[in-house]
């Protein structure tokens, strides 16, 4: 239903130019059974877009006029015009009765302009339809077909209170303005009014409300719109024009049901709330600041997103750990899943170096921003549990060169096998100094490393400001959808830094000369071979879809540098890329390459951003150089037709350095959850 719904998107924005969310809109009302309200002068298209709407619900195939009803209503309008003229034969026999065919009360899309220009008598009448889907026709309750009234208006009605019940009744609401300058060359084409080829059926409208029926709303999801619903609440103490029905809270419920099942989900995750901001405001003065308070709590939530409320995470999800209710003193909560431990403080984080605390598989979640400061180490020897970090920082002030590797500087020396690790933002802390069987997903450092050692851990959209993880034990794990300022996967004095048998996929090592070349910052740094993801992959290790790019500083004189990887050890490594790649330190010897050595291993279908001047058959996709092309040829178009590369969710694409990036949000410094929230936002198709 969901390709069937983005083709009908398609079919209905054709010939309209900046009417892509008004369209959206009023499908999404349309399927959910509520009203659409559409603001906006004349001549902004808002009949037309009604009259689309109106055939994707006209199963008959045969554009009957029955299925659709417009008018534009003026104080003078009379209740025939709308609903019909009294039938003479029902006045002979003494009986009050319009004849209702293919009048409002019989439609199953109408369009009312200016509606709120109707007279009182009309206006009534229409409440008791738009509610109830009933018509009083005399003395019979005649039952409404109507799926969707799509109402139009210049103006909103403030300060009539009159109107108020009337206008409650428009769930979703939506600005249309003229074409911006930008977009007028557009309506200079011509354009074939082509009717909509492909409609919604009764059954297929039907299976949409069931699977709504079944949609859950996640504690999580309802903490968020509690938030959205108090804070709207305190924004507009002062404002009586501002107040949210309990009706209306009902009737939101069922929309975020309605756009979760139509984007194939079980579960309302924090991508549908965005539509909260269409419904939550009354004046039009008030629209922006109903959007940035819905965003902002959005955002805040977005850090914490729970990946059990996510599509495809059964395997994180049965990795939470379960645990009876509990009460251990200095914490709310019970420490289950559902209801974590609230670590607000220092004292309170500190608190998990106790092994009845921190090594009892309870859950935690952050609740504000933790300034370590004034303690010289938080003593977190062990934890076992799940910690959500809800995106808030754990920071301390320290110096570049401050770097006690006995305690890996980390809040976590040791996690261990089950544990999850998510949504932590710190500031002057590592992650963790070793994991074993871990999940870490969320997660960035300003510090250094997400991970000292890792074995058979799952990391997921992490972001760290030297490595993911520092690389003395890197093996069984997964990492996707990383970014470093340097490798991914580190070296640390003279190891390797290999992975083995770990699948590294959609990751991106960003290097920014963090280091700036100097020789006392490159000490933990040997003079032999690297690659610019990491050293080197051995036995049954996959890379793809990975990206490498920028200045490499923290090798030093007599280095050798590859694309990707020294070595390829009886691993894989295709659909890659390496950008402009160089060193930072004179003497280092640059292959711009995929890699150096290939001992067993399989490279296939890589790309080199640069030409290089090779002999013939060495500018081979499946060979150590890959496919050698000139950064200004790089076009996103390659990325996803040759390499396979998905920029719908995963990679953006940088126009002005002409290259991938990866979760921009994470590159521009804000959090790690907004990034994620960003990606659903991307992926919800009514957003």
């Amino acid at each position: 239903m969901k390709k069937k719904l983005q083709n009908l998107l398609e079919e209905l924005n054709h010939g309209l130019v900046e009417r892509q969310e008004a369209v959206k809109l009023s499908l999404l009302a349309a399927l959910a059974g509520e009203h659409m309200l559409l603001v906006g002068p004349p001549g902004t298209g808002k009949s037309m877009i009604a009259r689309r709407i109106s055939e994707c619900f006209n199963n008959s195939g045969d554009g009957a006029e029955n299925d659709y009803f417009e008018y534009l209503l003026t104080k003078f309008s009379t209740h025939e015009e709308i609903f019909g003229p009294l039938s003479i034969s029902e006045l002979k026999a003494d009986r009050f009765k319009r004849n209702t065919s293919g009048y409002l009360p019989t439609v199953k899309v109408a369009f009312l302009d200016e509606i709120f220009k109707a007279s009182s008598s009309i206006l009534n009448a229409l409440l008791t339809i738009l509610n109830e889907r009933i018509y009083h026709n005399g003395t019979e309750r005649q039952k409404v077909p109507l799926q969707s009234l799509i109402a139009a208006s210049n103006e909103l009605p403030v300060g009539q209170d009159e109107l108020n019940a009337l206008y409650d009744r428009f769930l979703v609401r939506c600005f249309v303005d003229y074409v911006s300058a930008d977009n007028l060359p557009k309506l200079f084409e011509h354009t074939n009014a082509e009717p909509i080829a492909t409609c919604i059926g009764e059954d297929e409208l039907e299976s949409i409300r069931s699977a709504a029926c079944a949609v859950v709303i996640p504690k999580i999801i309802q903490e968020a719109i509690q938030a959205i619903w108090m804070k709207h609440k305190e924004a507009f103490r002062e404002d009586r024009r501002e107040q949210l029905s309990d009706r209306r809270l009902k009737k939101v419920m069922q929309i975020l049901r309605i756009s979760a099942a139509t984007n194939g989900r079980f579960a309302v995750d924090l991508s549908d709330l965005v539509v909260l901001k269409h419904c939550l405001w009354n004046s039009q003065e008030n629209a922006k600041k109903v959007q940035d308070l819905v965003l902002k709590v959005l955002f805040q939530y977005g850090r914490g997103t729970y990946a059990g409320v996510e599509n495809g995470s059964n395997y994180l999800a049965a990795q939470m750990v379960t645990q009876s209710d509990s009460v251990v003193e200095g914490y709310g909560g019970s420490g289950s899943p559902d209801d974590p431990f609230l670590v607000g403080n220092v004292d309170q984080l500190q608190g998990l170096a106790r092994p009845e605390i921190g090594m009892q598989g309870y859950s935690f979640r952050q609740t504000a921003d933790i300034d370590c400061s004034g303690v010289d180490s938080l003593g977190i020897e062990c934890f076992s549990g799940s910690y959500d970090g809800f995106g808030y920082i754990i920071s301390k002030s320290r110096e570049k060169n401050e770097y006690p590797a006995s305690s890996w500087n980390a809040v976590f020396k040791d996690v261990k096998n089950g544990s999850v690790i998510h949504n932590v933002a710190l500031d002057g802390f590592n992650l963790t100094g070793n994991a074993r069987g871990a999940i870490i997903r969320g997660c960035r450092t300003n510090w250094s490393i997400i991970a000292g050692c890792a074995y058979d851990c799952y990391v997921e959209s992490c972001m760290a400001g030297d490595h993911i993880v520092m690389g003395l034990i890197v093996e069984g794990c997964t990492l996707s959808k990383c970014i470093s300022t340097s490798y991914l996967v580190g070296r640390f004095h003279h190891t390797p830094g290999d992975a083995v048998a770990c699948e590294i996929k959609d990751c991106f090592a960003y290097h920014t000369n963090a280091f700036g070349g100097n020789q006392d910052d490159n000490q933990f740094f040997s003079a032999g071979e690297c690659g610019g993801l990491l050293r080197g992959v051995s036995v049954g290790s996959l890379i793809e879809r990975c990206y490498v790019s920028g200045v490499v500083s923290h090798l030093s004189s007599g280095a050798v540098l590859a694309g990707i990887a020294h070595v390829c050890d009886k691993s894989q490594i295709k659909n890659c890329a390496v950008g402009h790649l160089s060193a930072g330190v004179l003497g280092v010897r640059v292959n711009p390459g995929i890699a150096n050595v290939i001992n067993g291993g399989v490279l296939s279908n890589n790309a080199a951003g640069w030409k290089l001047d090779l002999p013939d058959g060495e500018q081979d996709p499946n060979g150590p150089n890959g496919r050698n092309i000139e950064n200004l040829d790089f076009r996103r178009k390659f990325f996803e037709e040759t390499l396979g590369w998905d920029f719908d969710e995963t990679w953006g694409w940088d126009d002005d350095m002409r290259e991938p990036v990866m979760l921009p949000d994470f590159l521009g410094g804000t959090n790690v959850g907004a990034g994620m929230l960003t990606q659903k936002i991307k992926a919800n198709i009514w957003l």
